[in-house]
């Protein structure tokens, strides 16, 4: 223990060294916004990079089981949202939903739910044609909005993340209202402001209303599992049952908004 404190001792000026600069970081990232971009930028490199690595080296020997896997999403996705392929395109994994939108395929290498404000990390990035604001889906339903990207890797805000909130409708009837999470169970969610004049069951289906850039309209979400009028009786609070399972996303989809300049115009 005395051989420790010499050791501290004696390089005291190199250890004063190193906390003055890590407080200096620390407010450089809390007060600068274009150091706290660089930050995120470098920890998501860091990240992506150290996490790319060892989801290389276990798919290595999960080949086959996760090509059958990739097989039967691309089934399911297929089926769910009615694709249409490109005039004399081949076979493959991007298809477009029409002229408006394209599928980027990319592969989950972090996957948080266990906070309140989760997020995950793809495989692709700008060098793949992902960019800020970009949907992203799974084989079951929507899955969050990318919030930042590198040449190689983008971070995703989760739907599972308490200050989002998802355009969304009752598939019956296309009454339209406000998705969010509210922190709790990571395969439920909130659907408000539906009026009650609209008739609501439990099983209903809940899907994205297609009022923004980042999903079109009709894509699944999940089936309202029970609901209740507010005190006000003007409104619903309903709760649904999420058709993806968040513990076990592999594969995504991005989606491409090849409109979506034009449709940020109009709404400025």
């Amino acid at each position: 223990m005395q051989q420790i404190i010499n050791a501290i001792l004696r390089n005291r000026n190199f250890f004063i060294y190193l906390l003055l600069l890590f407080f200096s970081f620390v407010i450089l990232q809390n007060k600068s916004p274009y150091h706290q971009s660089q930050f995120r930028q470098l920890s998501l490199s860091l990240s992506g990079t150290l996490l790319g690595m060892r989801n290389s080296y276990q798919n290595y020997f999960q080949l086959e089981k996760e090509n059958a896997r990739l097989v039967e999403e691309n089934q399911k996705l297929k089926s769910l949202l009615s694709f249409q392929k490109t005039p004399g395109e081949a076979d493959s994994l991007t298809y477009n939903l029409n002229t408006s939108f394209e599928l980027i395929p990319a592969r989950v290498i972090k996957n948080s739910i266990g906070g309140v404000r989760n997020f995950l990390i793809l495989d692709k990035g700008k060098n793949d044609s992902l960019s800020v604001e970009m949907g992203v889906i799974g084989p079951n339903g929507i899955v969050g909005i990318v919030d930042q990207t590198n040449r190689k890797f983008a971070s995703v805000i989760s739907i599972l993340h308490r200050d989002l909130k998802i355009n969304a409708k009752l598939k019956k009837g296309n009454a339209f209202g406000s998705l969010y999470w509210n922190g709790d169970v990571p395969n439920k969610m909130q659907l408000s402001d539906i009026p009650t004049i609209n008739t609501v069951s439990v099983g209903d289906t809940v899907v994205t209303g297609g009022m923004s850039a980042y999903f079109p309209s009709n894509i699944p979400i999940g089936k309202v599992s029970k609901f209740e009028i507010l005190p006000s009786k003007r409104y619903y609070q309903i709760e649904l049952i999420l058709f993806n399972n968040f513990s076990n996303l592999d594969h995504v989809y991005v989606i491409k908004n090849k409109d979506k300049a034009t449709f940020d115009s109009l709404v400025k």
